[in-house]
């Protein structure tokens, strides 16, 4: 059409002609004259039919019984329907129904008529926990083929030990009541309810009242070790609840009618056992133990106990002999000899008894004296206590604790002390001299003091003498002949003063000289005057004090 026929009334008719051939947008398609002739044109003819045949969309599936086989490999990939066998034993895999889902068919290309197979989902309707998937191939060789189902497991359909292939583990843990938090007493009635417990049951059990099947009354917490290939033969644990075990057999089923027990804490006992486990129960471990008893070494010969060194080598021994002198305890290899605790009550050690810490005194024996010694401490009434050092000729010495609570020193021989001896106040000298409050101080100055003073004397021509007990002195002297008096010096002076002084001639006078004057006079306590005639000699004389 052009513009020249845009209003003409041809030009109308057309367009209402062309207006009445369209299709109404709000009808939908519904409009459509031939709508299967419209599909094939569109193509989707083959789309309506699957979504026909698999229910594609539907808000109610429809129900599906199927009969056969053929029934379900017939149906179309993406079949769905809610089915259900047609009759027991039907191709499904159990008698619910089920919403069905055609996964796939196998494809056929051949056409062959036995060609066969498909995969089929089935959803429990009353459980949705239950599900199976089935599976079929057939390849046209043969048409004996089905169907194998395989359940589903998930949250809600977990599978039994039967399912995954456990029932004879399940019944084994279930008869054996193994992993059970607690246990119901299993009452005994005959031999048989024991021989019939499988290998590994556990059991709390006890015997009916009457019945002597288990081996003493009370509960008993039984195990079966082990059963016999044949004839229900058992062998069980059983342990008592006063804890008292026993092991019970019964080889033959019917033949031996019970059970033979054996008690095995007795057995120790039958075999003459008892001592060595209640020794081995006890036994002090070679690695460290601790003891709450004796330990005993019994022997009638020596029995040594030894501290040793990692190498082996001794490095303490202690014995003691039968019938011998004590206990022997010595340094092993390190030697020094044995020290002896003596069954007479002495100690002895090879060389000194140290007591002390940083300053230790010592009571030691050098081992080259000729007798022994010891110390001693005793007492009696009139001596209650007495330290006494002896040796095998006798006593030494004593200190002795009076009555009265004096102290006696006694020797039994010399004392000897290289400088002085101290008794109180008194002082005994290395020279001999004694010093004490009796003399006044030293004995040999109150002795020359007031008993034997010694006189002293100058015997020369010139000379003196000392009267030590009176203290006069006597003093002598010749002085030379002059015409003049002479000064003379004395051979000592007085200490204290002259008395008097006489002088004369020192020679003999002959007939007619009877008058010569010769004369002293004490001048001094350490000098005196001489006069002298016709040059003689004046002999002198002065006392003083």
């Amino acid at each position: 059409m052009d513009e020249t026929m845009a209003a003409t009334p041809k030009a109308v008719k057309i367009a209402m002609d062309n207006a009445s051939a369209r299709l109404a947008k709000e009808r939908n398609l519904a409009d459509l004259p031939n709508i299967p002739l419209a599909l094939s044109n569109l193509t989707l003819a083959d789309v309506k039919k699957a979504v026909e045949q698999t229910h594609l969309g539907l808000s109610k599936l429809p129900q599906f019984r199927p009969a056969t086989e053929d029934d379900l490999t017939s149906l179309p990939a993406g079949y769905m329907a809610l089915s259900k066998n047609a009759t027991p034993g039907g191709p499904l895999p159990d008698e619910n129904w089920h919403y069905l889902e055609v996964a796939g068919n196998i494809d056929n290309p051949s056409n062959n008529p036995r060609r066969k197979g498909a995969v089929i989902r089935l959803t429990q309707v009353s459980n949705p926990g239950i599900s199976w998937t089935g599976a079929k191939f057939d390849d046209g060789s043969t048409t004996t083929a089905k169907f194998t189902w395989a359940r589903d497991f998930n949250s809600l359909n977990k599978p039994t030990p039967e399912d995954v292939g456990l029932a004879a583990t399940k019944k084994a843990i279930n008869d054996t009541q193994t992993g059970l938090a607690v246990q119901g007493v299993m009452w005994i009635s005959t031999a048989d309810d024991l021989s019939n417990l499988p290998a590994g049951a556990h059991r709390f059990a006890r015997n009916n009242t009457g019945v002597t099947v288990l081996p003493s009354d009370g509960y008993f917490f039984l195990e079966v070790l082990a059963k016999r290939d044949t004839a229900n033969g058992s062998c069980i644990l059983a342990t008592s609840d006063t804890r008292d075990v026993w092991i019970g057999f019964r080889y033959t089923v019917p033949d031996e009618a019970n059970f033979t027990w054996i008690q095995l804490n007795q057995t120790v006992e039958n075999l003459g056992l008892t001592e060595a486990v209640k020794r081995a129960l006890n036994a002090v471990q070679k690695n460290g133990d601790e003891m709450t008893g004796n330990l005993y070494l019994k022997n009638d010969g020596r029995v040594n106990f030894c501290i040793m060194n990692e190498d082996g080598t001794p490095r303490m021994w202690l014995f003691k002999d039968k019938g011998g002198d004590g206990i022997h305890i010595n340094n092993g290899n390190d030697g020094g000899g044995d020290y002896v605790f003596h069954k007479d009550g002495s100690f002895y050690a090879p060389l000194a008894v140290r007591a002390g810490g940083s300053k230790k005194l010592a009571v030691r024996s050098d081992n080259n004296s000729e007798l022994s010694a010891h110390f001693n401490l005793w007492g009696a009434a009139n001596r209650p206590t007495v330290i006494e050092l002896d040796d095998d000729q006798g006593w030494h010495l004593y200190s002795q604790r009076n009555p009265d609570g004096s102290i006696l020193f006694t020797v039994n021989g010399d004392i000897m002390a290289n400088r002085k001896l101290n008794v109180g106040d008194a002082t005994f000298s290395s020279d001999g001299n004694i010093n004490g409050s009796v003399w006044g101080g030293w004995l040999n100055d109150w002795l020359n003091n007031n008993l034997s003073r010694k006189n002293t004397a100058s015997l020369e021509t010139n000379g003196w003498f000392k009267d030590a007990s009176t203290g006069l002195i006597i003093q002598w002297g010749i002085t030379g002949g002059n015409l003049n008096k002479a000064v003379v010096n004395l051979p000592i002076p007085f200490p204290n003063a002259g008395l008097w002084s006489l002088g004369w001639v020192a020679g003999t006078l002959d007939m007619g000289n009877d008058d010569w004057s010769n004369s002293a006079s004490l001048l001094n306590n350490s000098q005196l005057t001489v006069t002298t005639d016709h040059w003689w000699s004046t002999a002198w004389i002065a006392i003083g004090k």
